[in-house]
């Protein structure tokens, strides 16, 4: 039951510092995938559904195995930048840094039957494929007059009647914020009639005050596919994946006191705080391409939901510091919880147009019904009955990917397009959509692709609980410049 009450306060405490809570946001990062794949595939922004003969459609449309005509390995770097710029109180920030990430590895075997109808080549694919990418710092700094992140806690103090200061530490619910302000002086009470008159040490506002979140690890996929091509003519293929993600967030907001408020004792006072989220998911995709003539192929595939189990831990500390140099701290109990997530179905939809050996452009569209993706118990007992009555917060998720690609020789150049919907009913995160160039060069035995991606989304965001403080808007980038190197053999 403990256990229980210290989630639920981690929700609640997460709440406080964004519009949705957590495990919201959880359904759209499992939901929602990059699948990184080869440079060249980045380089179309993934529109190979009806192309095949990549293998990075092992994570979309498997069918595309069968069109393998050799056996290859082939392994991808890639140098991602994401940048992000926010809009506080009329103030901006900005933030960007690199990280070297390997985004793919797989090896392909081709094994023809020599038949002359039937199953007349079967391919068998396995390697690890990054699905998310979850690096990302976000700065705000700003100066309010109008509100504290403490007036938040005074709220929790005081409402629905006033808690004894003796009996703080016992409410589990406040063990994340109002407790931790309390036990490093940042809040105090004054005993009136035997009725605690709780205030904070930031009564006359015009606080700078600033927040840093830094998200860091990533999704991957461990798979291993089957291809099959039919008479030259049906492509099928099914792939098992197995998803590890591990999702890491540190979160620094602090409060520094204005030079003119000369006599407030206060110096500053800074809460961080820290989440960690691992696990585990299964799942199968299933597709087929169909080649209608030399320049026309359409494909399609199914993924089913991918389970996964999941295992958060989570902490906060708390520091006050007074003008005097007095340093008051506080930490958090440290908080555990497994459970379950299951994402909905995923559909394909691809066509692709050949020009001979001079190019092509091909077209995808993918659809999840993300309102459907579902939080449930794990070891513990917990049943998510409010967060999953907030899926009706999120909307369907419609994703539109085209490339082309013109070859010249042993060169090839190409460049891509996506968008994707907003992932929130409301106005909190727009749309997002990307764009791409690349180049490649194919020897019988050996090629080389480079890509550079350049991905946009943007959202409205509160540093704290949104019913104390206006909303503030974020602007991200994430550059990405990939190189893929394969090998290949008959």
């Amino acid at each position: 039951m403990f256990k229980k009450l210290v989630f639920l306060c981690f929700i609640t405490s997460m709440a406080g510092n964004a519009v949705f809570a957590q495990n919201i946001n959880d359904l759209v990062r499992a939901s929602h995938l990059q699948f990184s794949g080869t440079a060249r595939y980045n380089a179309m922004q993934g529109a190979f559904g009806a192309l095949g003969a990549d293998p990075s459609v092992s994570a979309t449309n498997p069918g595309g195995l069968g069109l393998f005509r050799r056996s290859e390995v082939s392994i991808t770097a890639n140098l991602a930048v994401p940048q992000s710029t926010t809009e506080l109180y009329n103030s901006s920030a900005s933030d960007a840094s690199a990280h070297f990430l390997i985004d793919h590895f797989s090896a392909v075997i081709t094994n023809p039957t020599n038949r002359q109808s039937g199953v007349m080549q079967q391919t068998f694919a396995f390697g690890v494929n990054r699905l998310q990418d979850f690096h990302q710092t976000q700065t705000f700094n700003g100066v309010n007059n109008e509100s504290s992140l403490l007036d938040v806690y005074l709220y929790d103090l005081n409402y629905p009647t006033a808690i004894h200061p003796d009996d703080i530490n016992l409410y589990p619910e406040l063990d994340f914020g109002a407790a931790l302000a309390w036990n490093a002086y940042a809040i105090d009470t004054l005993m009136i009639d035997g009725v605690p008159e709780y205030f904070s040490y930031n009564m006359n506002y015009g606080a700078t005050q600033e927040k840093e979140v830094v998200t860091s690890g990533g999704l991957n996929e461990w798979y291993l596919s089957y291809g099959a091509d039919i008479n030259h003519r049906f492509f099928v293929g099914a792939t098992v994946g197995i998803d590890v993600m591990n999702y890491f967030q540190t979160t620094t907001y602090t409060e520094r006191i204005s030079e003119n408020d000369v006599l407030n004792p206060l110096d500053y006072f800074t809460q961080i705080d820290s989440l960690e989220i691992k696990g585990v998911g299964i799942n199968l995709k299933t597709g087929v391409v169909y080649r209608a003539s030399d320049h026309i192929r359409i494909g399609a595939a199914v993924h089913t939901p991918t389970r996964y189990s999941l295992r958060d831990t989570w902490g906060s500390d708390f520091k006050t510091v007074f003008d005097s140099t007095e340093v008051y701290t506080a930490q958090s109990p440290l908080g555990e919880y497994s459970y379950t997530l299951t994402t909905p179905w995923r559909y394909f939809g691809s066509f692709a147009y050949f020009f001979g050996d001079k190019g092509l452009i091909s077209i995808d569209y993918e659809y999840q019904n993300v309102p459907k993706a579902k939080l449930g118990p794990g070891e513990d007992d917990y049943l998510f009955q409010q967060e999953n009555e907030q899926r009706s917060l999120l909307n369907p998720s419609h994703c539109i990917r085209a490339g082309g690609e013109v070859r010249s020789g042993r060169w090839s150049y190409r460049a891509g397009g996506m968008w994707r919907n907003k992932a929130y009913v409301d106005d909190y995160a727009s749309s997002s959509w990307g764009g791409s160039l690349g180049a490649g060069f194919r020897d019988s035995d050996f090629y080389v692709d480079m890509t550079y991606a350049l991905n946009y989304s943007s959202q409205s965001d509160a540093i704290y609980d949104p019913a104390f403080v206006a909303s503030s808007d974020t602007r991200m980038f994430a550059h990405r410049l990939m190189v893929t190197v394969g090998l290949r053999w008959y």
